[in-house]
């Protein structure tokens, strides 16, 4: 089949949540301290050129008549007040965009947690709170301090979808490497560099991480995650039901490895016990000798980097988003996003420092 490509794109735009510490002790980790308001949340999905002859449309509910140019910013932050089990009906007697825009602001509050990926379904799996690791207990509990959200995509025609129209359509993240954008932040080392007293092959395999300064920079992004569950696409008429989702990527602020670049470092993602600077902080910090689970070290976070910008082909999984046989489809994303307790870059500098995540989705259509 001749074929030719048209670009959309779809935005979700200014998705911002704001550190605030609670001051504790002089020695506070973002990790075990520090909580997360959600004073300028926003967000701004809508398709940015509608005078292409396919484009993608934008659900929250992902009813037939429902998809449009944009989703209202209430709707998603219904989406995660239930899904973070926060009653805003019990406490709101006119309930309206203004209502649940304060509300949210006020009531929601996030912490470093961790999670993994069943590698049988696909699926996220339970959150949990290193905050109450650290400070409480031995052992994990579950925490729901994330945000969650579904999304569904659609393509459709200025003309209408006729029986003969036919549309592939591969997504990916347009302009990843701003996907997730934070503040530069200088940091003092309050104890030096908690690295010293490990194994001389740490800075063999690592040798940014011997030479770091007692005062560095670094980035509020580094430890913010944002995780996309793909459903496969089905009739724009049917609903989701016991589907599980075909694959789940995750994605980190920093770099995986320890790296410098313009000043600025990133201590690496979640590295193991004996290279992660937080963990090591911490544990001298407060006596501990934590461990990471290896199903999380194993969990293969992706940088934001352009090789990595494709969520969905359709070639690759066998199935179509778009129309065939006079059939349009729609394709669900469970959206995610938190802070990583483990991640190495977990310690106080980013304290009070903004992270925003800004998904831009673009496709290319063929026909």
């Amino acid at each position: 089949m001749q074929g030719y490509i048209k670009k959309i794109y779809l935005s979700l735009l200014a998705f911002i949540v704001v550190f605030l510490t609670t001051v504790i002790t002089t020695y506070a980790w973002v990790g075990i301290f520090t909580y997360s308001s959600t004073d300028s949340f926003n967000i701004n999905l809508k398709v940015e050129d509608l005078n292409q002859e396919y484009f993608l449309t934008i659900s929250n509910s992902g009813e037939v008549n429902t998809f449009s140019d944009s989703v209202e910013l209430q709707d998603v932050q219904v989406q995660i007040l239930e899904n973070m089990s926060i009653n805003y009906k019990k406490y709101l007697t006119d309930i309206n965009k203004e209502s649940i825009n304060l509300f949210f602001n006020d009531k929601v509050r996030l912490e470093p947690v961790t999670t993994t990926i069943n590698t049988s379904t696909n699926e996220i799996e339970d959150f949990y709170s290193i905050r109450d690791l650290i400070m409480f207990r031995e052992k994990f509990e579950k925490s729901n301090k994330f945000f969650k959200f579904d999304l569904y995509l659609s393509v459709d025609s200025k003309e209408g979808i006729q029986n003969s129209t036919e549309i592939d359509a591969d997504v990916a993240l347009e302009n990843i490497e701003e996907s997730l954008e934070g503040l530069l932040t200088g940091y003092t080392l309050k104890n030096g560099n908690v690295l010293d007293l490990m194994p001389s092959y740490v800075y063999e395999t690592y040798p940014i991480l011997k030479n770091i300064p007692s005062q560095f920079n670094i980035n509020s992004k580094s430890s913010a995650r944002f995780a996309l569950s793909i459903y496969s696409p089905i009739d724009i008429n049917s609903n989701y039901e016991n589907q599980k989702p075909v694959k789940t990527i995750i994605y980190q602020g920093g770099t995986s490895l320890p790296s410098l670049e313009k000043g600025v470092y990133s201590l690496g993602g979640i590295l193991p016990e004996e290279y992660n600077f937080a963990l090591q902080e911490v544990n001298r910090m407060y006596n501990k000798n934590l461990k990471i689970d290896t199903k999380i070290k194993e969990r293969n976070d992706l940088e934001l980097i352009e090789n990595n910008r494709f969520i969905w082909m359709s070639e690759e999984e066998n199935e179509y988003l778009g129309v065939k046989n006079g059939t349009q489809t729609k394709m669900k994303i469970t959206v995610y996003f938190w802070f990583e307790g483990w991640d190495a870059d977990c310690i106080s500098a980013i304290d009070q420092k903004s992270v925003s995540l800004n998904l831009k989705f673009t496709s290319d259509i063929e026909q």
